[in-house]
């Protein structure tokens, strides 16, 4: 574990010079982003203050798993008020109101019974990743069903939806990969290359928020 923990340290900067792009677009460009774009760049915002709070605990030592707790819960639900935003036509309010208190009293008796806050809760982010990909086929169902002609590339949440998709399934299958590999016993070399993919994840990530916060939606 001390080998994967200097691991994490030594490679955490990539993940602070990757969110720092979408983060220096959203400040200089923060009062021509649409509705949407200001909720990309509250993502960020999160994902940074998460990311920064974990680093300085783990530093100095201190158990850290208990900011990941907060973290899922709160990103989930600003991600599904986008999601809520763009599907209000087809999907009614009460189906997403009754996806967040699901998943936050999911979330509370999670943290509280089955995984406690020194635990890393893997059972939260998996249904919380199942939940994103489900939102993110129906978001391209939806593009294929319609009728009207889309500038994608001019569309912030086509490039969102696509790096939802692509991250999250990604990570879905990795934390099954950590499981498995945690069953076996496997060496910490293992469990390295393991998260060195969830760092690849993370900037792929990042780099589609960059381009939702960057393009200029179509009028």
């Amino acid at each position: 574990m001390d080998v994967l923990f200097e691991f994490i340290n030594n490679y955490i900067s990539y993940f602070y010079l990757v969110i720092c792009i979408p983060l220096l677009i959203g400040v200089i460009k923060f009062q021509r982003l649409n509705y949407l774009q200001r909720l990309v760049f509250i993502i960020v915002l999160i994902a940074l203050v998460n990311e920064a709070l974990a680093t300085y605990l783990r530093m100095r030592g201190v158990n850290n798993l208990w900011v990941y707790h907060l973290f899922v819960p709160c990103t989930f639900l600003v991600v599904l008020r986008i999601y809520k935003r763009v599907f209000e036509e087809v999907i009614t309010r009460r189906v997403f109101n009754a996806i967040s208190i699901g998943f936050l009293l999911f979330a509370v008796l999670n943290s509280l019974f089955i995984q406690p806050l020194d635990v890393f809760n893997s059972n939260t982010i998996t249904v919380s990743s199942v939940l994103y990909i489900l939102l993110s086929i129906t978001y391209f169902h939806q593009l294929l069903r319609g009728t009207a002609l889309l500038a994608l590339e001019r569309t912030p949440m086509f490039w969102l939806n696509t790096g939802v998709l692509i991250y999250y399934s990604g990570t879905l299958l990795l934390y099954v990969m950590v499981n498995y590999v945690a069953g076996l016993g496997e060496t910490a070399k293992v469990s390295i290359s393991l998260w060195a993919l969830n760092i690849l994840f993370n900037i792929i990530l990042n780099v589609f928020y960059a381009l939702a916060l960057w393009v200029s939606p179509q009028k």
